[in-house]
């Protein structure tokens, strides 16, 4: 996937009109330069210097070679070329035109560290979200004319958020720059600030909640209308415009508009990701003053929930086929930040027969979203942590969310993990919640428990209950258990004593898991271990089985981070004198990690009400140890060990499955297998006919059959019936299909 480096070269100045009277000045191209590694920066005010470095943004330090070139290898992750950790200054001259005299004026940046804001030399705020963007008020200061930006990033300065995979070294690294949009935007003084739509599919109607804010410090009044058109679909949607008065008397005004759409409204799903558009137009007036802001959302009519043991959509019952994305994007060291890059992630993910994606203790940007919106995924989303110190502030009113970040020093404070989460997933779910592929959230990766956990899966299920809701993945590892509140349990194993929800463990963990510690058989399953769970049960991190380093990959390692790790294992196997061996290695272990794979997931599959899997990984992850467990590398290339089409006859909506005792027979046994379908398709298939075969080791059949017509409903695995042969006239030893 080479284009995943390129994109952000295409960023150039621009200035242009979006929505009636809203502005927006990309701030993309050049910006000067300072590293500031003693931290004196602030104290010396180099808000008021000229930088004489450049580089350009939207950008890393990594990506502009400043820093620290270095020269490690490590073996369990790849090598960052360029490192730097700490303050650095970036600068950028600006000219406001006379038009936006008046406006609300706002910095936008849509992904960057823990950053403070300065025009001319007036501080104007500092932010440190890491999954939201940091969106800066600067009207007071930003009138007509030439000014000057300046940002100090600390790439330092993290929440208490630990190793999560959104700063991770052994990741997605911990940069240093801004990614993404990185522009000035401006509206009128009273405008539409936020709008999150709330579906309601049994009343094919959904409920906007519009904020509308007012700076003029007056009253203003008038109206806003509702337009809906349908998107991605061949479904059209038939809506009158709805329109409301409008009396922003206050600085902040909350509306409430139900958009009754009717029968003929189209549901999201992952079959028909139909999209509704919603275009507000709001015009008010004020003492002779007249404005005007538009705000178009994409939405989906999706109702998604727990239901039992099952998940449902709309409904229907869901069986998630995913993978963890664990921030691995070598090129650039950050994850993709355009549309295009996200919907040839998710086609490529589509064409091996995935339908799911957990973010692995990071929630990923809009771009991820909205190609997830149209390729109809389920995205877990989870707060940018893998700490437990979660407690809940005695004084609510110090809260995090209330710091008032127009105090410099503030930036740098300490600040309770309760504060941070609680705060990050309000900015969450404001700019993402509208997205129908967003249907989980958790609090973070394999954390432990106490209250404040519990409190923030309460209060998060009722301010956002688009998503379903949960402490963690795999939380409680050591020694799991459900957590009371929870709507859905992603976990490795359910209790001791119990088989795990994969196959793939460590004899430490289960002396006996069913892929290491039994004979080769079709017969196992799940349903020891979901019996009795109220809830959804998902498995953690399924397969993990290594494949050979494939050293062909080492020059593809083109951009910030390099495959050291790589050359150290080439180097080990040449001294082995074993390295003309090393594409048979990766053909080898490539050939036993896909057989352990189809197992893992037919297991899933196997399991009545079972909720899905998340596998580790479809992709190699060079990261936390060099774990090379995918089928593809870590580009998103295959590696030649099995097709898609190979591994989507077991992991697809549709899949036959056979149940059989073992896998060798002899001349002298008869065979018998259960034959069952694992249907999570559209529809239910009504009368299907199966037919079966056997095939020798030559291509030829020996004998084939056709069993009685089944309707096959969608939701769960049906049984079909049973094939019965001798192998009595097969003399020879040989492989049979």
């Amino acid at each position: 996937m080479k284009a995943l480096s390129t994109f952000f070269l295409f960023l150039c100045l621009s200035f242009s009109i979006h929505g009636k009277d809203s502005r927006v000045l990309s701030l993309a191209g050049e910006w000067h330069f300072q590293l500031d590694p003693d931290q004196v920066g602030v104290e010396e005010k180099w808000f008021g210097r000229e930088f004489k470095d450049v580089v350009k943004l939207p950008g890393t330090t990594d990506e502009n070679q400043k820093g620290t070139r270095q020269d490690e290898a490590p073996t369990d992750r790849l090598a960052r070329e360029w490192y730097w950790k700490g303050a650095a200054w970036y600068q950028k001259e600006v000219v406001i035109p006379d038009s936006w005299k008046g406006k609300r004026i706002t910095l936008f940046l849509e992904r960057t560290k823990n950053a403070r804001v300065w025009v001319d030399e007036k501080f104007c705020g500092w932010d440190d979200s890491l999954s939201a963007p940091h969106v800066h008020d600067l009207s007071s200061v930003l009138t007509p004319g030439k000014h000057r930006i300046t940002l100090l990033i600390d790439n330092s300065i993290l929440p208490p958020v630990g190793p999560s995979h959104a700063v991770d070294e052994r990741t997605q690294t911990n940069w240093n720059g801004v990614v993404g949009e990185l522009e000035l935007r401006a509206t009128d003084p009273v405008w539409i600030k936020d709008v999150q739509v709330f579906p309601d599919v049994a009343k094919k109607s959904a409920i906007a909640r519009v904020t509308i804010r007012n700076s003029t410090g007056k009253a203003a009044e008038g109206q806003i209308q509702i337009r809906a058109a349908s998107e991605n679909t061949d479904k059209k949607l038939s809506f009158d415009p709805l329109t409301a008065k409008v009396a922003a008397a206050d600085a902040e005004t909350t509306l409430e508009l139900e958009c009754r759409f009717g029968d003929d409204v189209p549901l999201w799903s992952e079959f028909d990701p139909a999209l509704i558009r919603l275009t507000l137009d709001l015009e008010t007036g004020s003492e002779g003053s007249a404005f005007e802001d538009q705000r178009t959302v994409r939405f989906g009519m999706r109702d998604f929930r727990a239901d039992g043991s099952q998940l449902t959509l709309n409904g229907m019952n869901v069986f998630l086929r995913g993978r963890l994305d664990c921030a691995n994007y070598p090129l650039t060291g950050y994850a993709p930040m355009s549309k295009e890059e996200w919907v040839e992630i998710y086609q490529i993910l589509k064409d091996w027969g995935l339908n799911h994606v957990r973010f692995h203790s990071w929630c990923p940007p809009k771009a991820a979203f909205e190609a997830a919106d149209e390729a109809g995924f389920y995205l877990q989303a989870e707060l940018p942590n893998k700490r437990s110190g979660f407690k809940a502030p005695e004084n609510q009113d110090a809260a995090y969310h209330n710091i008032d970040r127009l105090d410099v020093e503030s930036s740098d404070s300490k600040v309770e993990l309760y504060d941070y989460a609680k705060r990050e997933a309000e900015l969450i779910f404001e700019h993402f919640g509208n997205h129908p592929s967003f249907v989980m959230f958790t609090l973070g990766n394999e954390l432990g428990r106490n209250q404040g956990m519990f409190d923030l899966v309460e209060l998060f299920k009722k301010t956002d209950p688009r998503h379903i809701h949960a402490q963690g993945a795999n939380n409680m590892h050591w020694n799991p258990s459900l957590a009371e509140g929870d709507e859905f349990w992603v976990t490795g194993k359910v209790e001791k004593g119990a088989k795990p929800l994969r196959g793939s463990f460590s004899l430490f963990d289960f002396p006996a898991a069913p892929i290491e510690g039994y004979p080769p058989s079709t017969m196992d399953d799940f349903n020891e271990s979901i019996e009795g769970v109220p809830v959804p049960l998902i498995g953690h991190e399924t397969g993990q089985f290594q494949v050979a380093p494939d050293f062909r990959d080492i020059p593809k390692f083109t951009g910030v981070l390099k495959a050291k790790n790589y050359e150290i294992f080439r180097s080990r196997l040449e001294e082995a004198g074993m390295l003309d061996q090393a594409e048979l290695f990766v053909k080898a272990s490539g050939a036993l990690s896909a057989l352990c794979y189809r197992e893992d997931i037919e297991l899933a599959l196997r399991t009545p009400g079972f909720g899905g899997f998340q596998l580790l990984d479809i992709m190699d992850f060079p990261g936390q140890g060099t774990a090379l467990v995918g089928m593809l590398n870590v580009f998103m290339e295959s590696k030649g060990v099995i097709t898609p089409i190979e591994w989507r006859r077991f992991c697809a909506p549709v899949v036959p499955l056979v149940r059989m005792e073992k896998h060798a027979w002899t001349s002298d046994e008869s065979f018998e297998g259960l034959v069952q379908v694992a249907h999570y398709g559209a529809n239910d298939l009504p009368e299907a006919e199966l037919w079966w075969s056997l095939t020798g080791s030559d291509g030829n059949k020996i004998t084939d059959g056709k069993l009685q017509p089944t309707t096959v409903n969608q939701g769960g695995l049906v049984d079909i019936g049973r094939i019965r042969f001798s192998f009595s006239e097969i003399e020879t030893p040989q492989r049979l299909d």
